[in-house]
C-alpha cells in the first residue's frame, strides 16, 4: 500500500487550496456556470495562490507535489466548482509535460 500522508509542504499547498477555493472560487462559481464561460483571470489568480505547476519539479518552479498530494488538492477546488478545478487539472497536466519532456525553451517558455 502506497503511503499517502502529505508533506507539511504538501498540506499548506492543501490548504491554500482550501482557501482559494472558498475565497477566491465561491462567490463566483454561480456566475461562471450562468455565463458558460471561465475568465482567463482565474487561471492567474491561481497561479498567485500556488496552484499552478503543482506537479512541476521545484528546479522549474512549481510545487513537486507527488500524485496523491495533487489529487487532494483538486478535492478541495472540486468541492466548490468542478469545472473551474478540471480546467486546472488540464493546465497542470499540460505544464508537468513540458517540465518532464520539454525542450529546454519550453521549458523556459511556458513553466515560469
Amino acid at each position: 500500500m502506497t503511503d499517502l500522508t502529505l508533506t507539511d509542504h504538501e498540506r499548506a499547498v492543501v490548504d491554500a487550496a482550501k482557501r482559494f477555493a472558498a475565497d477566491y472560487m465561491a462567490p463566483q462559481s454561480a456566475a461562471w456556470e450562468r455565463e458558460r464561460a471561465m475568465p482567463r483571470a482565474m487561471f492567474g489568480a491561481a497561479a498567485e495562490a500556488g496552484l499552478c505547476g503543482l506537479m512541476v519539479s521545484a528546479a522549474h518552479g512549481g510545487q513537486g507535489l507527488r500524485a496523491g498530494a495533487f489529487l487532494a488538492v483538486m478535492e478541495e477546488l472540486a468541492s466548490v466548482d468542478f469545472a473551474a478545478a478540471f480546467a486546472l487539472v488540464v493546465h497542470n497536466n499540460h505544464a508537468r509535460a513540458i517540465d518532464a519532456n520539454g525542450s529546454p525553451a519550453q521549458v523556459e517558455a511556458y513553466l515560469p
